[in-house]
Parts: C-alpha cells; structure tokens; sequence
C-alpha cells in the first residue's frame, strides 16, 4: 500500500528525492492498473471519432479551435495531449489511461514539493502524507479515471501547482518558470484564471521570497507580464468566441447555487461517498450525516487554527483563499452545464489538506502524538487509496459506468439520454427507446431527447413517430445543424431523397465544417446518379474531416461507376488505410480484383469483408462466385 514507507520518511527527512520517487510510485501503482479500462462517456467525441491527425500541422489546430463545439470552453494543451496521443496510438485506450496515472502521481509530487517549501514549515511527514491524500482521495479518482473529463482537471492542476511553487521561490529563473506555468495553465483550463489573484494574496501576506513588500515599482516589475499574459488570452477567447459573451450569471436566478457548491465541496472533501457518484444532483450527494460530519470536521480545523493563531493566520489566510478561489469558477455563480461534479473539488481539496498538514505539524514534534498522527494518517490514506483503487471498476467499459450512474441518480436526466445512446450504437433500439423516453419524462423541453427518439424510431421502422420528434427538435432548436442532419437521415431511411437533401443542406448552411452532412448529402446525390455534385460533397467532407473513410469510399464507388478502376483502387486503399475494416470497401476493391482477373486477391478481399461485417450478403455472394471459378481451373 503507499504508505508503508511512512516511517522510513519520518527517519530520512532530508532524502527529500527519494520520498517523491516513493510517492511517484505508489500513487501510479493504485491507478496504473485502470490501462485496461476502456473509453467512456466524452472519451468517444473526444478522442476515438476525432480525426487522427496526419502531421504535426494537423496536431496544433487545436490551438485554432473550441475544446467543445457548442461550449465556451477553450482547453488547447489539455486536448492537444489527447491528439497526440490519437497520433501516436491511435483508439487504444491503454495508454491514455497510463497518462493519467503519471500525471496524477506528478501532480503528488509537485504538492510535496509545495508543502515543502519552508514558508510553510511542514516536517516531510506531514507533507508527504499530505501529498499522498490529495492524490489517493476519492474526489482525485474522478479526475484519473476518465480520459478526458478527468485530464481536462489534472493538466491544468498541474500547471497551477507549479505556477504556485515557482513563485514562492527565490530568483527571476523561478519567476520565469511561474511565467510559463501560467500560460501553459491558462491554456489548459479556464480556472487557472485564479493563478493572478493567488499570486497577489500570496505577496500582499508577505509569503513569497521575492515579495515586493511595499515597493510600488517592484509590484510594478512583478504583475506587468502577469497583464500582459492574462490580457493576451482573454483576447484569444474573445476572437474566438465572437465577443458574444462565453458565459451568463446564473447567481440572479440561483442565489442558493454557491452554497450548495460550498456544501458539495465540504462534504465531498470530509465525507466523501465510496460508491461513484458522477455529476449527481442535490438529493443524490446531499446526506445530513455526512454534511454534519464535515461542519465537525470544519469546527475543529478551525478551533485548531485559533490555538495557533498567531503562528498560522497569514498561511491560513493564504489557504482559505486558495480554496475559495478555487472553487469559484465552478460555484454555480455562472450558468454551467453540471452543477455539481467531484472534479470541481480536486484543486480547493489541496488547499484544505495543506491547512491541516499546517496544524499537524505543531503536534509532530511530540512522538508519542507523532505516532499516532502516523497511525490515523496512514489508515486514513489507506481507506481512500482502496476506494479510489476500487471505484476504477465503475469505469471498466461505457455500459458498466452509464449502469452506475443510472444506478445511483435514477432521475438524471443525462444519464438516461448517454446510456439510450450508448443501446442505440449497440443497435439495442428497443432498449435505446425506453432510457431515451425516460430522459424525456426527465426534462421535456429537451430538444436533444426529440431528436434520439426521432431516430431510434426511424431505425425500427415507425417514421410517421420518427417525423413528429426529428420535427420537434427542429422546432425547439431551429439553430443546430444535427437536428437537421438526423430530419435528413429518417428521409432516407423512407426513400425520399429530395427530402433529405433539403435537410442536409440545411444542416450544411448552419455549420459549413459539418463533415457529416456534406458525406451524407454526397450519398444522396451518389443514390440520385448526380456524380458530380455528390463528388464534390466528398470533397467537402474530406476538407473538413481528413480521415473520413466512408468519403474516399464514395469517390472510389463513383469512379468504378465511370471505370476508372485505378483511381476507384487509390480511393478504396486510402478509405482502408484510415479503416482496415471497412467491408464496403474491401467488398469493393475485390470486385476490381476479379475484374482484372486476380480472383485470389479479389476472395482475399471478400473474406476480410464478411470477417467485418458477416452480414454483408454481398460480399458473401461474391466470394462463392469467386471460389467456384478458382475451382473450375485446372491449375488454380
């Protein structure tokens, strides 16, 4: 377990790198074995239907981009690692969740490494135990286990943390190093914008080495490119997002929100649940008992403050800060998407750890007291390193998480909506239709649950029902461009191509980048026998989406049509290069094999078409058609 090292700590206080190999090492341990977890959730849109990049060009568009397409969130370095990552390994969920790890074992040692610094005056002990809580806490489990929820809270954790250590140092080097770990944070997570205001509270109390005191011209020199920093990427966000305002004040129509947040964020911390609870409402997290707990909890860190407060008001002072700032961005004071999540904790928790490894420190120079303080640390880190190691379970596959989640918020709404998502990729239409309508029960204004039900039912035949939802979506979100692609989608599935090209370019005219819609219009035009224009949609869609295998698939189907079988050959092997499972394809290029007379290439094709699609007939067909004439020749 981690902390089976404590005691040597307290013997090698000095050995300051081996207590973080250590700490390295443990926490990777609980977490490393989630490599065998599979995608969940965001992890999809995120990560396995994202376009591989095809050069490095490609990899730092996401400096170019929104992080989410109809959110006002802009997170370049959290998603470029996951981009280079898809470059590297492509839809392999191993070393993704292997990343986490590391980075959550980073983040470990880097609170070492604060609680450390001799402002602070934290024995290795205190610290490391400390360090090790905040990594092994069942509030952290949820930012490691999910690739991308999860990541999108670690690497600017990670940054701010070494944003907050550099500047307590000594030294323009450290200075320059808090630089540029708060550019690289501000470009990971919008809550870093909390980094300045830190910096400032941290100097005024007089904490950091190069403080500026009272010398206005050094204040000046400090906060100058701080300004400049902070100003340069509110401008990015700006031009990026339009200047049409990111977010809303929801504290007028919510004045309770930030309590609630407050409450959340104590209980999770003090009280947290073992079982996973993800994004859950008030009534699922909020239990009397435990929130009571964490007001004792709170009673007592505070109790213990006024013992010594003469010795800890200005890093208590510096930490109540952290932790409110910290949690302020996600406080419900702006309308946000979810309004409570673990995640939103993680950061606000170090704080909370810090302050208390502050006052365990008065006590640690009594052994008798130190011992014991060893004794409830270690079982207490124990505990949640066997939660945070267990709850990687609940995350082993998207049926198993949407299960749980279900499970324990019977009444959320999202949840309902991803697993009837989750049934209908499975093509459990059935299934797919009772969550989608549970969602609906849920929240019936939801434009999104018409549109799922629209085509839930378009896939079981019963369009007159699939009309009237795919119609109502449109109705109560005229401006998405999905709701018409899925309008587009029930007309085709019913024969009425004029339909859904109308609907398609629709969708096309309020998004130009929707690479789906361009293919799919390209499949009607290519149904329609209006080659041209359905070659130019590919080639949209191509332009919008490099990667996209069912677009070169329909260039190769029309210029076999036109008998260029050698361009029909290039467009069918880039669609296979892309997907090498791509049965149409395969099925494809095995008929310009026999019709070039290399009958065993071309069965070689069918075979691997049917391997991926064993329902393909034709496919099938072919093959005994091609094995029949292998056998009628003598020499074959």
């Amino acid at each position: 377990m981690p902390f089976s090292f404590s005691e040597a700590v307290t013997k090698a206080p000095h050995r300051r790198w081996l207590v973080s190999l250590l700490l390295f090492l443990s926490v990777t341990g609980i977490y490393l074995p989630s490599v065998r977890n599979d995608f969940i959730y965001d992890d999809f849109i995120l990560i396995v239907r994202e376009t591989t990049p095809q050069s490095f060009t490609e990899i730092f568009r996401v400096f170019r981009e929104r992080h989410w397409h109809d959110l006002p969130y802009y997170r370049p370095l959290s998603r470029l690692t996951m981009v280079i990552q898809k470059y590297w390994h492509g839809n392999r969920p191993g070393p993704y969740h292997a990343f986490n790890a590391l980075v959550i074992a980073a983040c470990a040692c880097l609170a070492f490494g604060i609680l450390r610094l001799p402002v602070w005056n934290i024995r290795t002990g205190p610290a490391v135990l400390a360090a090790a809580l905040f990594a092994l806490h069942p509030v952290a489990s949820s930012t490691v286990y999910p690739i991308c929820s999860g990541r999108e809270t670690m690497i600017p954790a990670l940054f701010m943390l070494a944003a907050i250590y550099s500047i307590f140092r000594h030294g323009w080097v450290w200075y320059v190093v808090a630089m540029v770990s708060l550019v690289l944070a501000l470009f990971s997570k919008e809550q870093a914008i909390v980094l300045p205001p830190l910096f400032v509270v941290a100097d005024m109390l007089g904490l950091t080495a190069d403080s500026p005191g009272k010398n206005l011209r050094r204040w000046m020199w400090r906060y100058v490119p701080i300004a400049v920093i902070v100003a340069a990427y509110l401008l990015i966000r700006w031009q990026l997002f339009g200047g049409t305002g990111e977010h809303r004040l929801a504290i007028w129509h919510n004045p309770s929100g930030p309590m609630f947040s407050l409450a959340y964020a104590l209980q999770s911390t003090f009280a947290p649940h073992a079982e996973l609870r993800y994004e859950p409402t008030l009534e699922i997290w909020f239990s009397t008992v435990r929130f009571l707990m964490s007001i004792v909890a709170v009673v007592v860190l505070g109790w213990s403050v006024y013992r010594q407060f003469t010795s800890v008001a200005r890093p208590t002072a510096f930490w109540l800060v952290w932790i409110m700032l910290c949690l302020l961005p996600t406080a419900n004071v702006l309308d946000q998407e979810v309004k409570f999540a673990e995640r939103y904790v993680f950061l606000s928790l170090f704080g909370a750890l810090a302050l208390i490894a502050i006052l365990v420190n008065f006590q640690w120079q009594i052994e008798s007291r130190r011992r014991r303080i060893i004794a409830i640390a270690s079982m207490v880190v124990t505990v949640c390193a066997v939660i945070s190691f267990l709850r990687g379970t609940y995350f082993r596959d998207s049926r198993t998480f949407l299960d749980q989640w279900v499970h324990t918020d019977p009444n959320s709404f999202q949840a309902h909506l991803s697993l009837g998502a989750y049934c209908y990729d499975q093509d459990n239409y059935e299934e797919a239709m009772v969550e989608y309508n549970r969602a609906l029960e849920l929240n019936p204004e939801s434009a999104v649950a018409h549109n799922y039900i629209g085509l839930a039912y378009a896939m079981r035949g019963d369009f007159e029902k699939a009309i009237v939802h795919g119609m109502e979506a449109v109705r109560r979100d005229p401006d998405v461009d999905w709701h018409y692609d899925t309008m587009g989608t029930i007309n085709v599935l019913q024969g009425k191509l004029d339909e859904a090209a109308a609907h398609y370019k629709k969708a096309i005219h309020l998004k130009p980048a929707n690479a789906m819609a361009h293919y799919k219009l390209g499949r009607v035009y290519l149904e329609k026998k209006q080659y041209a224009q359905a070659i130019d949609c590919f080639h949209q869609a191509i332009r919008y989406k490099s990667d996209h295998a069912g677009a070169y698939h329909g260039l190769g189907v029309i210029m076999s049509i036109r008998g260029k079988w050698d361009e029909a050959t290039e467009y069918y092997q880039h669609a296979l290069r892309i997907n090498p499972g791509h049965p149409e394809a395969l099925n494809n290029l095995g008929d310009i094999y026999k019709q070039r007379g290399d009958l065993h290439a071309a069965a070689r094709h069918y075979e691997h078409a049917l391997k991926s699609d064993p329902n393909l007939s034709q496919a099938e067909e072919n093959l005994k058609q091609v094995q029949d004439m292998l056998a009628a020749k003598p020499n074959s």
